[in-house]
């Protein structure tokens, strides 16, 4: 037997997430806090490929590990941010390291260094 069509002010009506009513006593749910320690790898990654790229790329993976291994005890958010910073930094790291061995065995004139400031940025001089 076949049920009768239901009438359009009779169906059931959508629930529109945008429009839900929460109740006051409703804990409100809320994403994990993001992780210092990734922020600020982050961060020094993204500075290490300005300046001290030898110095800050090593700090900026040190920390960016830190906060993934606090992102994986699942107290935190923000496992982008660690891994882009361990990669960031691992790329400037090397690329400095490389410069300045090509510096200082002469591969590169010192002076053309001087002149693009790439010396100075390294704050070896």
């Amino acid at each position: 037997m076949a049920q009768p069509e239901r009438r359009p002010e009779e169906q059931e009506p959508k629930e529109k997430p945008y429009l839900r009513i929460v109740d006051p006593n409703e804990k409100a749910e809320t994403a994990a806090p993001r992780s210092g320690l990734a922020i600020a790898g982050f961060s020094l990654s993204l500075a290490s490929l300005m300046i001290f790229g030898v110095f800050l790329g090593p700090m900026s993976i040190a920390l960016s590990l830190l906060g993934l291994s606090e992102i994986n005890l699942g107290k935190r958010s923000g496992e982008g941010l660690a891994v882009t910073g361990v990669v960031v930094g691992t790329v400037s790291f090397i690329f400095s390291l490389i410069y300045l061995i090509l510096v200082f065995s002469d591969k590169i004139s010192s002076a053309s260094a001087f002149e693009s400031g790439m010396v100075h940025r390294l704050g070896l001089f």
